[in-house]
């Protein structure tokens, strides 16, 4: 018994000599998917209202139905007192979800109530600096900068811009298939041919 005690410990001490020390994960240095559009309000004659933010593309309400699987956001302008100021970002899931007349005259006005596939992205303001925008180039940047995020992500976000508040300002979001990414606004002009220049990264 002894001896059947001492060849145990003698193969579990071989056995823990012999075993390799598991490499420390390395960061996931994948480049991330990136890409600049213009996205344009309703009021636009044919507008590119529609944001296909993993694709880098803006489609109006015709093309966006053709790809409504794609669509995390639409970029809608207020009228009247606030054109100038007031605009919002909505997926696509939240407008069909209003109840209010305002968002069923949407959901109609944007053919959203024909749609089979409505998605439900989320997307938030953030505090994050341009030159910290800037230096997102890898899988592992982003997802650093993403897991400290202290925003709540929403299915849509309603955005003022006073004196110019949104030109540089970048966005967290989650598309449609849940990837995260961040976005940037370079230019923005909030009027009846408004539009916003975009910048996106997002994971692959």
């Amino acid at each position: 018994m002894r001896k059947i005690l001492l060849m145990s410990i003698c193969f579990l001490f071989i056995m823990g000599c012999n075993k390799t020390t598991e490499p420390d994960p390395q960061p996931d240095t994948t480049p991330l998917k990136e890409s600049s559009f213009t996205v344009q309000n309703q009021l636009n004659t044919n507008a590119t209202l529609m944001m296909d933010l993993y694709n880098g593309k803006a489609y109006n309400i015709t093309d966006g139905k053709s790809n409504q699987a794609n669509i995390d956001f639409i970029f809608y302008q207020y009228t009247g007192t606030a054109l100038n100021h007031d605009c919002y970002l909505h997926s696509p899931a939240q407008i069909k979800a209003d109840p209010t007349g305002y968002g069923q005259q949407q959901e109609t006005d944007l053919g959203i109530n024909t749609w089979t596939t409505v998605n439900d992205a989320v997307v938030s303001a953030t505090d994050v600096t341009e030159a910290a925008f800037a230096a997102l180039k890898t899988t592992a940047d982003l997802l650093t900068l993403h897991n400290n995020n202290t925003h709540t992500m929403v299915n849509y976000s309603t955005v003022t811009d006073v004196n110019g508040d949104l030109q540089g300002k970048v966005f967290i979001f989650k598309d449609n298939k849940g990837r995260k990414g961040y976005f940037h606004i370079k230019n923005i002009v909030l009027d009846t041919g408004g539009y916003m220049d975009i910048e996106v990264k997002v994971i692959k």
